[in-house]
């Protein structure tokens, strides 16, 4: 099943920023993710500016 990222955003009343029509259908690892993947980061070294 696949969801818009901005359905999630709001279900979980996170910010968002980006292409609101970006489809998710897992939540995955860093190491195990597919193009439709969401992982969560939870240490700023991961993320790239």
């Amino acid at each position: 099943m696949l969801y818009k990222i901005k359905q999630l955003a709001d279900e979980f009343n996170l910010e968002f920023e980006g292409d609101e029509n970006y489809e998710v259908d897992s939540v995955a690892s860093i190491s195990k993710t597919n193009a439709n993947s969401v992982i969560f980061l939870n240490e700023k070294i991961y993320i790239i500016t």
